[in-house]
């Protein structure tokens, strides 16, 4: 037996190594088809199935050999493979794990080179242990030949399998639940979903719990097909005080889970709360605060600190407890430090306090500060029992709001600029944004030359506003500027402060004036002074458009104005000229207003209509300390009018008439009238018809235009008829000119008389 066993084990090695030789080497690729084929099978859980491997051969095969993976929830039943006796013709055959395990060998040959019997069908089958996770596994043949009997590898090619594996698999979510903090008499609810992720119904057959603390809101005990799932509802009875960590329990048919837990937790707890209020005190009173106890079980003292913000001192003495609550209780009020009240309520004879919520203390506090909310916090909170415990379950904080009035306003004011000789106005919006209402006392400004143009004192209601105005009359030219210092009630910004300023100038200005001209003629354009100061000379380059020239030596000083002054024109280039005028004496040029000198402008013909501007440039109004006090200059036009032409037919008149002179963009407005027995035929403008308007306006104009207008003599239609029995001569329609006459004869039959004549429907 030992020696066949070696033999045996020899050959098998031999051919093995053969056979993979001539795969690798000498396979002939052949157009035969044999095919090496797993078959599909299907197995639950728990179960032996059968694996059958086919060879569907066209060519004679003497052996064979191929590699399996186990799947992993799989497990090979050993000793299970076996050639079928239909097909082997006393061939060798041999089944074994290697890989560690994971992948089953399969060979079979003949020593004497005798083939398989037939060419289709199972050659072997084995068995393989199904696990219990569900699925679609696949069965894969690897490093897979067939040899004919000269040792060559005739396989064409191989057909793998499904192995499914059949079970109900429960998946629940999620593993564990905090259902928080609960007072009793509560109750908190989660939701855990449970699935079939199996392929199989999965039976659930119980739903517990350790205690009744806790319950499944569904039904105990279920079905879920393949895929599906549910939810349950789990609560939890706040009941009893404690903290609970508990397992649901959840038994099925899933074969290797028949037990799933999930973790829950809960807190019951008794409801013992120090509620502290809130205030609301206008600045500089003394308001009240109470603070309240909501207990589910009884106690006998208790302890806080209140974190005092800076607006409140507490009244010493002044802590009451409340006598519908206490029992001989007593209580301790002291300050730990600076911002710290730390109240003691507490019993002697360790009495409990009396009710279960309500007001259990009251202390007065006065109250100065800016308006605003402040935060009222708790601290190191002790609500006790006769046992000496804290049963304290939560502490809740108050506030403050002192109502107080609340200045705003824009903190600043600009004038810009205002002239010596005249006067400014600005106003400022000052708003109360506090809830109380504000009263402004008094208003002062650190420069006399800015007043207050309201009457104090001013109230505003709380979000609302008032308007005053700021007068500001200068004395002196230069920068402005002034505190302008509002008083009110206002617990933090008083007094308010607006800065004002602005700039005083002296109304000295050099002005030229806009004339009329026409084309290819002159005219005279005159430069006028208005000065605030006295000035002795003046300088200034006047810069003329093109098409405009200045006439030599035309330049003139007003009489009423100069005095020993000498004038002096020079052209400089591009169309300027500088103009100049002084004194040798330093006498002021006399007058306030009014024109200082006049120039003739030469105007070509080529001069196109429009407002041709004349700019001043360099000006210079010198007084005696040869100081320029010019603040202004102003630009002037020489404006080139358009001409409208108008033109009336007879029977009718146009007004105006005839060539009417219209100055760069303005209007000209004309009325068309027909004579008595004349209508309007025809407005044209431009040569274009308008219509049979009766007026017509030239708006903006900036060129030459025509308007004409036609008439036409009105006609009027005569219609004659005559009834049975006569006629009328003539008869039918007949038109008749304004004004003119027409007759008709009207005759009876022979046998009848006129009976009757309408004119106009009247006999």
């Amino acid at each position: 037996m030992m020696i066949k066993r070696n033999a045996f084990t020899s050959i098998r090695n031999y051919c093995f190594l053969v056979s993979w030789f001539l795969l690798t080497v000498f396979d002939t690729g052949t157009k035969a088809q044999n095919v090496l084929q797993l078959m599909n099978a299907e197995v639950q859980s728990g179960q032996e199935v059968t694996i059958s491997l086919h060879i569907n051969n066209t060519s004679q095969f003497v052996g064979f050999q191929l590699d399996i993976p186990v799947p992993e929830a799989f497990g090979y039943v050993a000793g299970s493979a076996i050639l079928n006796p239909a097909r082997s013709n006393g061939h060798l055959f041999s089944a074994s794990l290697i890989d560690g395990n994971s992948t089953l060998r399969i060979i079979s040959f003949s020593i004497n080179n005798t083939p398989f019997i037939g060419n289709s069908g199972e050659v072997a089958n084995f068995r393989l242990l199904a696990g219990t996770v569900p699925g679609s596994y696949p069965l894969t043949i690897n490093n897979a030949l067939i040899a004919d009997a000269g040792s060559n590898n005739i396989m064409t090619s191989v057909i793998n399998a499904t192995l499914t594996l059949r079970a109900p698999n429960i998946h629940v979510t999620p593993e564990s639940h905090d259902f928080g903090s609960n007072p009793l008499g509560t109750y908190a609810d989660r939701v855990v979903n449970i699935q079939n992720t199996g392929n199989l119904p999965l039976n659930v057959t119980a739903v517990s719990f350790e205690s009744g603390y806790f319950e499944n809101l569904g039904s105990n005990s279920f079905a879920l097909g393949a895929g599906q799932s549910t939810t349950r509802i789990v609560r939890f009875y706040a009941t009893l005080k404690g903290t609970y960590d508990q397992l649901m329990s959840i038994q099925s048919n899933d074969p290797d889970q028949v037990l799933t837990q999930i973790d829950l937790h809960a807190i019951a707890f008794a409801v013992n709360e120090l509620h502290c209020g809130s205030m609301q005190a206008a600045s500089g009173t003394q308001q009240t605060l109470s603070l309240q106890i909501n207990n589910m079980e009884a106690f006998v003292g208790f302890q806080f600190d209140l974190f005092l913000p800076a607006p409140l001192t507490y009244v010493s003495g002044s802590a009451l407890l409340n006598p519908a609550r206490s029992n001989g209780h007593q209580v301790i009020v002291s300050m730990v430090n600076a911002t710290t009240l730390r109240v003691i309520g507490f019993s002697a004879s360790n009495q409990a306090f009396n009710g279960n919520e309500g007001m259990i203390v009251s202390l007065d506090f006065d109250v100065n500060g800016t308006g605003g909310w402040y935060p009222l916090n708790l601290g190191n909170v002790i609500i006790g029992d006769e046992s000496g415990d804290n049963i304290e379950s939560a502490s809740y904080g108050g506030g403050l709001t002192i109502t107080a009035p609340d200045i705003h306003a824009s903190n600043s004011i600009n004038f810009g600029n205002v002239a010596v000789n005249s006067s400014g106005i600005q106003n400022l919006t000052i708003y109360n944004y506090g809830q109380e209402e504000l009263t402004i006392e008094s208003i002062v400004f650190t420069d006399a030359i800015f007043s207050l143009v309201n009457t104090l004192p001013i109230t505003i209601q709380p979000w609302n506003s008032q308007q005053i105005s700021i007068h500001l009359q200068p004395q002196t030219t230069g920068q402005a500027t002034c505190q302008m210092r509002i008083f009110s009630d206002d617990p933090d910004e008083t007094p308010f402060i607006v800065e004002l300023n602005g700039h005083v100038y002296s109304p000295n200005y050099l002005t030229v004036a806009s004339v009329n001209g026409v084309s290819g003629t002159t005219v005279t354009l005159p430069i006028s002074v208005e000065n605030f100061d006295p000035f002795v000379g003046f300088q200034f380059d006047l810069v003329l458009p093109e098409g405009c020239n200045y006439v030599a030596s035309s330049a003139v000083l007003d009489p009423s104005r100069k005095q020993d002054h000498v004038l002096s024109v020079s052209t400089l280039s591009n169309g300027t000229i500088r103009v100049l005028a002084f004194s040798m004496q330093q006498l002021p040029f006399l007058g306030n207003e009014g024109t200082i000198v006049t120039l003739q402008i030469n105007l070509e013909e080529s001069l196109s209509i429009g407002n041709h501007e004349v700019q001043l440039q360099n000006g210079i109004l010198g007084d005696n300390q040869s100081q320029n006090i010019l603040w202004e200059m102003n630009n002037g036009f020489i404006r080139i009018p358009a001409t409208i032409t108008s033109i009336s037919g007879d029977g009718g008149t146009i007004n105006p008439s005839g060539t009417i002179m219209v100055y760069y963009g303005e209007s000209q407005h004309f009325v068309i009238t027909a004579n008595e027995g004349y209508g309007i035929a025809n407005v044209l403008v431009d040569g274009v018809s308008v219509g049979t308007v009766g007026s017509y306006t030239f708006s903006n104009v900036t060129a030459n235009h025509t308007i004409a207008a036609s008439f036409n003599l009105l006609t009027y239609t005569l219609t004659a008829s005559a009834g049975t029995g006569g006629s009328i001569s003539p008869q039918g329609t007949i038109t008749v000119n304004y004004g003119g006459s027409q007759t008709f004869n009207i005759t009876a039959n022979t046998g009848y008389e006129i009976a009757n004549v309408l004119v106009d429907g009247v006999s």
